[in-house]
């Protein structure tokens, strides 16, 4: 890490911290994901609402409709498992979207 900061000096914008992960490792992980979910879409559609890639946290957030340890499990074991993955509750998302006229 030294030779970066020798690059970039030490700006007071910078923060420097140590990752388990690189960003390189977790975009791979994010479009390993993206492969195995597309050929899965509509077996996976009633577990998964999404998935993203957090850099504050250094982890794969994976959003699941019902959080337990039964459907973690079975994301696991059908799909992907990687230290990186953490597993959080999916919420709903409801969009009105008015008419467009006054009354």
């Amino acid at each position: 890490m030294g030779a970066i900061k020798s690059v970039v000096k030490d700006d007071s914008c910078i923060i420097y911290k140590a990752c388990d992960f690189s960003y390189q490792e977790l975009t791979d992980i994010m479009e390993r994901l993206n492969s195995i979910l597309r050929k899965h879409e509509k077996e996976e559609s009633s577990h998964l609402q999404g998935f993203g890639l957090y850099e504050k946290e250094n982890r794969i957030k994976v959003m699941l409709f019902d959080l337990n340890e039964k459907e973690i499990q079975h994301f696991k074991d059908t799909f992907f498992d990687h230290p990186a993955l953490i597993f959080e509750k999916g919420y709903e998302f409801r969009m009105d979207i008015g008419t467009g006229t006054k009354d």
